[in-house]
C-alpha cells in the first residue's frame, strides 16, 4: 500500500476493532476506537485529497479501503441501533421514574 493511504488503512483498520468490539458487546472499548476514529477523520478532512494526486492503482487501493470501512459500518448498525433502542428504553424508565418520585415528593433511596 501507498504511504499516503496510511490514515485509510489506520481507519480500516479500527473499524475491524469497532466491529468486533460491537459483536463482543465490548461498548467502553467501543467508544475509544469511535474517538480514534474520529480524530483520523478530522485529520483527513484538514489534509489536501490523496486522490488528486494519486495513481490509478492508489485510487482503486483507496476505493477498496472505503469500501471496507463503509461495509464494517453497515455491520455495525446492526449491533448498535438495537442497543441504542435498549438504552433509550432504559433511560426513559429512569425519567419516568424520577417523574414519578418528584411528583410525590419521595427521595431517591440508594439501591
Amino acid at each position: 500500500m501507498s504511504p499516503g493511504l496510511e490514515p485509510y488503512q489506520t481507519l480500516q483498520k479500527l473499524t475491524r476493532q469497532m466491529l468486533e468490539s460491537a459483536q463482543g458487546g465490548e461498548w467502553d472499548r467501543f467508544v475509544e476506537l469511535e474517538q480514534q476514529c474520529a480524530h483520523i477523520r478530522e485529520t483527513l478532512i484538514l489534509q489536501p485529497s490523496v486522490v488528486s494526486s494519486a495513481s490509478a492503482i492508489q485510487n482503486n487501493e483507496l476505493a477498496t479501503l472505503i469500501q471496507d470501512i463503509l461495509s464494517c459500518h453497515e455491520d455495525i448498525l446492526s449491533y448498535v441501533l438495537p442497543r441504542q433502542h435498549d438504552v433509550k428504553q432504559l433511560l426513559d424508565s429512569f425519567s419516568n421514574t424520577q417523574r414519578l418520585q418528584q411528583s410525590y415528593g419521595i427521595a431517591d433511596t440508594p439501591t
